[in-house]
């Protein structure tokens, strides 16, 4: 499954309007979040899925012996709707070429509606919602384009008030409709497309720092910008005299975490932490007194490859792990908290 990232969060090495320049040219897709009061409805008209239907058969429809009779004896009830789906768990939706160009000129643009959007499946994996058939293909991604978007026919998605939970007619969709406002500050891509023009600070940690984190455990959880802190603060000053206190809150201005959650950053940043003393042996040769190693470990060992379905059973294994090794209270809760995988875009 491809990485979502917000593309106003990356240190880029272009500026971001040329990254959409890039994106744009090579036919990259780009998103936007759609927000959580807002349903999505996926809406087809009886008019366009007739006009579908005889597409499919003859490259000119209007020849086929009937059409016409069917057209005006439908002509009434051109506006009649065929099919009319809440679209649940919707993430994202994706934007037109013409779309972007006119987002990077004015900063801002309203989208009353778009072709496909992107949901979470049941498994809390990504899937395209839209009654189109897909292919296997098209499903991993392999050939998501800008042109595959807006060849995308079948209906509309359009936005509405969360209040808003039934439709009627098509009249009550175009009189509760709404826009959602997109600006150059919330734009969404997939890293893999832009991987090139990103400055990644994990990569200047060396394997043998104990804020290390191997490539495989990057982009899942609050460990990436917790290591890059402690390197930066401590790499070449593991008897740091900086107190808690300090770090914690220099910990809540960078990364906006706090009360207890800042103070238990705090204490696994920390080159030598005060508080309760831990059974384990220690994980780094270059730093044995920093706990930070054993976030990395817990994650690897259960969150990685951990059934979508069992996050309870997940977490509490986790909590348990820095339980047994005897660390206090608030440092199981918050630990198991900082190594959740993520949500795609989070």
């Amino acid at each position: 499954m491809r990485v979502v990232v917000k593309l106003s969060s990356l240190k880029l090495r272009e500026g971001r309007e040329s990254v959409i320049r890039h994106l744009v040219d090579n036919d990259k897709p780009i998103f936007f979040i759609v927000p959580a009061n807002k349903n999505v409805w996926h809406v087809l008209l009886y008019r366009d899925e007739i006009f579908k239907s005889f597409s499919k058969r003859l490259k000119q429809p209007e020849i086929y012996h009937g059409y016409d009779k069917i057209i005006e004896k439908r002509n009434e009830e051109r506006n009649a709707i065929s099919t009319l789906e809440l679209v649940k768990c919707v993430c994202y939706g994706f934007l037109k070429r013409s779309q972007i160009i006119t987002l990077v000129k004015s900063k801002s643009i309203p989208i009353n509606e778009v072709n496909v959007v992107m949901a979470y499946d049941e498994n809390g994996k990504f899937n395209f919602a839209t009654k189109m058939l897909l292919t296997s293909e098209v499903n991993n991604f392999k050939i998501f384009s800008l042109p595959y978007l807006e060849s995308i026919k079948h209906g509309k998605m359009l936005f509405t008030d969360k209040s808003v939970n039934s439709y009627n007619k098509y009249s009550d969709i175009e009189n509760n409709s709404v826009h959602i406002d997109v600006d150059f500050d919330s734009l969404y891509v997939f890293e893999s497309d832009i991987e090139s023009y990103i400055v990644n600070d994990l990569n200047a940690i060396p394997d043998d720092s104990p804020y290390f984190i191997p490539i495989e455990l990057r982009q899942l959880t609050e460990l990436d910008q917790l290591a890059v802190l402690g390197y930066q603060l401590f790499a070449n000053n593991c008897k740091s005299t900086m107190k808690s206190k300090d770090l914690a809150a220099k910990i809540e201005r960078t990364l906006g975490y706090s009360g207890k959650k800042a103070d238990v950053a705090a204490y696994f940043l920390s080159p030598s932490p005060k508080g309760k003393k831990i059974t384990a042996e220690p994980l780094n040769n270059i730093n044995p007194n920093c706990k930070f190693p054993f976030l990395v470990k817990a994650l690897n060992t259960y969150g990685v490859n951990s059934d979508t379905g069992a996050i309870a059973k997940v977490n509490q294994s986790i909590q348990a792990f820095f339980s047994d090794l005897g660390f206090s209270e608030d440092n199981v809760k918050y630990a198991e908290i900082m190594i959740r995988i993520k949500k795609q875009g989070d």
